[in-house]
């Protein structure tokens, strides 16, 4: 069964998009059966609970109990290694 993934960030726009396409890459490259899906910070505070997993490069607010990693360091492609393989430990669970 796939993982879900929630991608997100401030507005669900500009940086989740430039996230998606690099995590998706990730995902093929490493061939790890994912769903991911794009949002907003908003969103996700109403339906965190349906991800095994959220990517995001804003404050998640802490009612979110869903493990959340920060997606900055994709972004800036400074320590994108060491997220991608916090990413990928995650989903083997």
């Amino acid at each position: 069964m796939a993982k879900k993934i929630a991608v997100i960030c401030g507005t669900g726009a500009a940086t989740s998009t430039i996230i998606m396409s690099k995590l998706s890459k990730f995902l093929k490259e490493k061939e790890i059966n994912a769903q991911t899906t794009q949002s907003n910070v908003n969103a996700i505070a109403n339906s965190y609970k349906d991800f095994d997993l959220i990517v995001s490069t804003t404050h998640v607010p802490n009612s979110v109990t869903t493990k959340t990693i920060n997606a900055v360091p994709i972004l800036t492609g400074i320590g994108a290694d060491k997220v991608f393989a916090e990413i990928e430990e995650e989903l083997k669970e």
